[in-house]
């Protein structure tokens, strides 16, 4: 497949960096490698068990490999602790990157979103069909614009951008601490009966850090360190259950976008679809349906039906989902038995290739860092969302130029740096959470369908509004940042950071 098999950069070799010539930054100006950090790592400690480097950053996942691609471009000494054995090597998931997630991804190193456009599918098209009790379907255009990508892809593109060696597997989290200098990191190691994976588990099992940056997830550890703003502060269930796969187009004998103008005996649209995304909207049970082509000849599937109870989840009332559960298969054709266009595409998936996952988002907060701010959480762990907006991801890229920035620019004073970096993002990522929380319970109760059209119009307009706002993030907000005396008043600070026009 197109792309499967690119090297990783030569670090050392000057043809890598020649051939770099971004427009801005410019990555090879001394500026920002010629303070490199004296805590530069060796090959003796790394097979110890402690280490010190700069910057710690918990979580391999994509916010944790963009923020150690970020701060490497810029010279800084950044190192990854990845809990699991090794990083994920594969995912039934995707991404698509909308306006604001390129510019940050660009601003982060411009080869990476390269790289990543290269390897998804891009589109603009995006056909919704509404299906109501009767089965009777309004097909209609929506508007919409991303770069839809294999998660697993994005993954490989951003781990190829991370120094050799600085990317450390089965470092699982048993407790954080600071104190006015420095953070500090225990780690577990996980049981691992393969050798082979045993042998390419990191030995280390402390890190001091003169910062560390917790990305790792919704259900984060490194928050539980964060002062409480919220009791309890627990991610909570949304009450839908998810369930996606992806598959080759090859699997397929028909051409599954051409199927949806045919459907339960309604034709829709004689022209051929060339869009990159279906939505499939039905009331009987509620359900939202995605087909999307993501690049590489790979279709991705999603169904999300709204269950309070989880019903009718394989992991059971209490589980979180998980890959190829016995029965996911089983169970989603027979909820969706009435809609065969859907469930062709489903017994196309092998079980195993079915990922099931129940909806958690986590509330707002108006702090991401510990007291002495030499702990910060980023992502997923500190705005964990619904995905309806599909901002997850999107938002995480955009926390990872931001602290990049600041680090780089008040890199003598780190804890300046996250206080920075929290007043440019904790209004914005409030108000996007907000918005994907109230979007999604509109998706749960299949509003779209008792709405009337001026209603619906509205909806629209601001949706439309939200997108224009999204679309005008600012990568380089920090270089704007205008530094206040400490004492300065709250509407002081408000105000200043409203002026950036990325609160």
């Amino acid at each position: 497949m197109a792309g499967e098999n690119q090297t990783k950069p030569d670090w050392n070799s000057p043809e890598y960096h020649e051939n770099e010539a971004p427009a801005k930054p410019d990555w090879n100006s001394a500026e920002y490698h010629e303070n490199t950090s004296s805590t530069e790592v060796t090959k003796a400690q790394l097979d110890g068990e402690e280490i010190e480097v700069e910057i710690a950053i918990i979580g391999g996942g994509l916010g944790g490999l963009a923020v150690a691609v970020g701060l490497q471009q810029r010279g800084i000494d950044a190192h990854v602790f990845e809990a699991a054995p090794e990083l994920r090597n594969v995912s039934q998931g995707v991404i698509g990157l909308f306006e604001n997630g390129r510019k940050a991804l660009g601003a982060l190193h411009p080869p990476v979103l390269e790289e990543i456009k290269k390897a998804g599918k891009f589109g603009k098209d995006v056909r919704g069909f509404d299906r109501d009790e009767d089965f009777s379907t309004r097909i209609r255009l929506m508007p919409g614009e991303s770069v839809v990508c294999r998660w697993h892809r994005i993954q490989e593109v951003l781990h190829s951008h991370v120094k050799p060696d600085y990317v450390h597997t089965g470092c699982k989290v048993a407790w954080v601490k600071e104190d006015d200098d420095f953070a500090y990191a225990g780690f577990d190691k996980p049981a691992v009966d393969d050798p082979e994976l045993k042998a390419k588990m990191s030995k280390i099992t402390r890190v001091k850090a003169k910062l560390l940056v917790g990305s790792d997830g919704a259900f984060s550890v490194i928050r539980k360190f964060i002062p409480k703003t919220l009791s309890p502060d627990e991610p909570e269930y949304f009450g839908q259950l998810n369930w996606a796969g992806l598959l080759h187009k090859s699997a397929l004998p028909y051409d599954p976008f051409e199927k949806f103008y045919h459907v339960d005996g309604h034709t829709g649209p004689t022209e051929p679809y060339t869009g990159t995304v279906v939505v499939l909207k039905c009331k009987a049970p509620i359900t939202w349906y995605l087909l999307i082509d993501c690049g590489d000849d790979f279709l991705f599937w999603q169904l999300r039906i709204t269950d309070e109870e989880k019903k009718i989840a394989a992991s059971g009332p209490s589980g979180r989902g998980g890959l190829g559960l016995a029965g996911c298969k089983k169970n989603i054709l027979e909820a969706m038995k009435a809609h065969n266009d859907v469930t062709s595409i489903i017994e196309a998936t092998p079980e195993e290739c079915i990922f099931e996952r129940s909806i958690y988002h986590r509330l707002p907060i108006d702090r991401y860092s510990t007291d002495g701010r030499r702990i910060v959480i980023i992502g997923d762990a500190a705005h964990g969302m619904h995905s309806v907006l599909g901002q997850g991801a999107n938002t995480t890229f955009e926390d990872a130029v931001v602290l990049t920035e600041a680090i780089k620019r008040y890199r003598s004073d780190l804890p300046h740096a996250v206080k920075v970096f929290e007043e440019l993002r904790i209004p914005r990522a409030n108000r996007i959470q907000g918005w994907a929380a109230r979007l999604g319970a509109r998706q749960k109760h299949a509003k779209h369908f008792e709405e009337d059209p001026q209603a619906k119009e509205e909806i629209r307009k601001e949706i439309g509004d939200l997108r224009r706002w999204l679309n005008s993030f600012d990568p380089y907000c920090v270089e704007k940042y205008v530094d206040l005396p400490e004492k300065s008043s709250v509407s002081e600070v408000s105000s200043a950071v409203a002026s950036l026009s990325v609160s």
